[in-house]
């Protein structure tokens, strides 16, 4: 027989004693979730910026200094990693540079490449691996991996609304400052990337991929609730949850295994970041890095690039000096192609419940889908309004003609009446000869017109 669970139940003659009983309550579960933090309390973090570019069309000169990557994965279906080949599918460009030769390219040639941030003298931070995709549509993404020690210093760099920009940085073993942003953003676009959205935006705009390692399983979904909730905020990973009012936030689990009687990672989703806390006894936190890159970053950017390709394609569809008719055709042929061609559903993206769970909740997030439609509509109005404009200007030119028709019409027959009462013989032979010229002109115009047809 089972217990009757516990319930609180309202008095308002309590004077608060309910209140009071919910916050011992509260404060006991906080107290478990924080035992198990305090079990996890030598986790390991980084993060992945992913930063939107606009990508010049040579980029011979990035491709120099980077090794094509290639996505191997089993967590999405073999069609969608077709879309990811370098034959027929969605890229242009798909490269990496190590994490050695990303920090060479960015400061030159020193012994050590560990950071400081300017308020937190004690905490370091690690530049890694550089990934970079390019998609047909004209959009890209520079994916940075960063390593430090806790999620307050990562809040600094690229907390959206609370960031400081251009954050200062010193070099561990002394030395110059150092303006990181700058830096990155200075180098990529010599190499032909720059920001989506302009100077000074390029990790402000950066959407966040954090990831933590932990040394042991998670015994209830509280606890991978509260880790993942506050790496999504930023915020130190042993604080208790005290604010879980985000609409704009979704939950993903590892099933859990019936034997050990807990879960093995669990993700935190929204339309900023996305958080996975991963349990590993042995703390193989740069193992767990490439699994990250090499399976869930092409999950993440698939997303992202159905989002700025909506975005680029707004941009381009209000663009004042290219409200054209070939402009419009173009635009919405190429519209077309991508709803058709370069869109995947969640339904198909992966065999895995929990993949397309993600994936579905960053479109829905990013509101792609109602992006798709709001462009169509609005390439739908323009072609019209452009059709009506071209028909008005045709109509208008075939008044024109019809005019200069008659009146060359009515002077040709003057021409003929003046030809046949005072012509000479070799003025009708010019006559005939301009009839049959103007006669087989004319079938030759029928015959055209039905090979068109």
């Amino acid at each position: 027989m089972f217990a009757e669970p516990f319930k609180l139940k309202y008095n308002p003659n309590d004077k608060g004693e309910g209140q009071r009983l919910s916050h011992s309550l509260n404060t006991m579960h906080y107290h478990r979730i924080g035992e198990t933090m305090q079990a996890n309390s030598n986790y390991k973090l980084s993060s992945l910026l992913i930063m939107p570019m606009l990508p010049e069309k040579d980029l011979s000169g990035f491709r120099a200094v980077s090794s094509a990557f290639q996505v191997e994965t089993e967590d999405i279906s073999i069609g969608v990693k077709e879309l990811f080949g370098d034959q027929g599918g969605l890229l242009t460009v798909s490269q990496r540079i190590g994490a050695k030769d990303v920090n060479r390219l960015l400061f030159g040639e020193r012994q050590d490449y560990t950071l400081l941030l300017e308020d937190h003298k004690d905490e370091t931070l690690e530049i890694g691996d550089l990934v970079v995709y390019g998609f047909r549509t004209g959009v890209a993404f520079a994916c940075l991996v960063l390593t430090y020690p806790k999620m307050e210093m990562l809040g600094e760099i690229c907390h959206p609304g609370y960031a400081k920009g251009w954050c200062h940085f010193h070099w561990q073993d002394g030395g110059e400052e150092v303006l990181l942003e700058q830096i990155i953003e200075d180098r990529l676009e010599s190499l032909g990337l720059h920001s989506f959205y302009g100077k000074d935006s390029f990790f402000l705009e950066a959407f966040v991929y954090n990831c933590a390692t932990v040394p042991e399983r998670f015994k209830t979904l509280e606890e991978i609730r509260q880790i993942t909730f506050n790496m999504h905020m930023m915020a130190s990973l042993e604080d208790p949850v005290t604010d879980l009012s985000e609409e704009d936030v979704a939950y993903v689990y590892a099933v859990k295994d019936e034997t050990l009687g807990s879960y093995r990672w669990g993700g935190c989703v929204s339309s900023q970041t996305i958080s996975y806390a991963t349990a590993d006894v042995e703390m193989d936190h740069d193992a767990e890095m490439k699994a990250q890159i090499r399976a869930g970053l092409p999950v993440v950017v698939l997303a992202l690039y159905e989002k700025y390709t909506c975005l680029l394609f707004g941009r381009q569809l209000l663009s004042g000096t290219k409200k054209k008719s070939a402009h419009i055709r173009d635009l919405k042929r190429r519209m077309l192609e991508f709803k058709a061609y370069g869109t995947v559903t969640p339904a198909t993206l992966s065999r895995w419940y929990n993949i397309r769970m993600i994936y579905a909740n960053l479109l829905r997030f990013f509101g792609v889908e109602e992006a798709i439609h709001e462009i169509g509509d609005k390439l739908e109005i323009l072609a019209d309004a452009q059709k009506e404009i071209d028909d008005a200007r045709s109509n208008a030119l075939m008044t024109g003609i019809t005019i200069f028709g008659i009146v060359s019409i009515l002077d040709s027959l003057l021409s003929i009446y003046e030809v046949i009462v005072n012509g000479t013989t070799g003025e009708w032979m010019v006559l005939r000869s301009s009839a049959a010229a103007l006669i087989l002109v004319f079938l030759g115009l029928i015959l055209l017109i039905r090979k068109l047809k």
